[in-house]
């Protein structure tokens, strides 16, 4: 079983402590990306419906009617990502100045805002700061800031929405390229770690090599030692203090047999 090498083994824990690593990662990573743009686009379309609203009680001061300062306002507004609708005090949208598809060159034109959910949030609305609520739908939703603005001619509400459509699509691209990076990772980590067990264990297959090659005839020879301060360099020092101990003793056990075998002898001689 190839679970029997160290090298494997090695290997096999380079990969799953990664594995575990690169998921604690992509976790953390896919929790933090999607609340941070979130944050950045609740910041903007509060930003948004902020000076619109100042720029809306402005603007009545110049006209007859809250209307006329509402369609006013937005005539002169265009952005390519956020949209502005203004409401009177029934919910009923008196100006309205939407994306332009047309300004984002190649890219595909947002979904168009659901003007009539809006004015729901818009009716409901009876809070006196700006506060941001959800438009979902299937294409990732608008999020939208909504602002009362009081008026001479009553209460509306102004309204900042920007499509999460492009949020979505990009959090979509991230996910693919984590579930197409993250098994290429392991899979380069896996072959780095065999690789690498491969060569930090080449001195043990070197040592292993020489020890096998002495014996009983060669116990004079001892095995190489690279660098005596890691651990195999202690494990050759530990191997060469053993063959010489076994060198000594094979002197004295031929030496033991050599005068034996004289005294032997010396008796035989003599009755002969």
């Amino acid at each position: 079983m190839i679970l029997t090498s160290v090298r494997a083994r090695l290997a096999l824990w380079h990969t799953v402590v990664l594995a575990v690593l690169l998921t604690l990662f992509v976790w953390a990573a896919y929790a933090f990306v999607p609340r941070t743009s979130r944050v950045r686009t609740d910041a903007a379309v509060l930003d948004a419906v902020g000076h619109l609203r100042t720029a809306l009680i402005s603007e009545r001061r110049h006209q007859p009617t809250a209307t006329d300062a509402a369609r006013e306002v937005l005539a002169g507004l265009h952005f390519q990502k956020i949209a502005f609708v203004i409401f009177d005090s029934a919910g009923r949208s008196v100006a309205v100045s939407l994306t332009r598809p047309e300004l984002e060159s190649d890219e595909e034109p947002a979904p168009s805002l659901d003007t009539a959910r809006l004015a729901q949030d818009a009716r409901a609305s009876g809070t006196e700061t700006p506060h941001v609520v959800d438009l979902p739908d299937r294409e990732g939703g608008y999020r939208a800031a909504l602002a009362p603005a009081n008026l001479p001619d009553g209460r509306f509400v102004v309204a900042a929405a920007v499509s999460l459509s492009d949020e979505e699509e990009t959090l979509a691209d991230a996910r693919h390229a984590l579930f197409m990076a993250v098994p290429v990772a392991l899979l380069l980590a896996g072959l780095s770690g065999w690789l690498l067990a491969r060569r930090s264990l080449q001195p043990m297959v070197v040592l292993r090599e020489r020890t096998a090659r002495i014996g009983a005839t060669n116990l004079s020879e001892r095995v190489p030692i690279a660098n005596a301060t890691d651990e195999v360099g202690q494990l050759g020092s530990v191997i060469n203090d053993l063959l010489g101990r076994l060198e000594q003793a094979f002197a004295q056990q031929r030496q033991f047999m050599a005068d034996a075998s004289h005294e032997l002898r010396t008796p035989v001689a003599a009755c002969a």
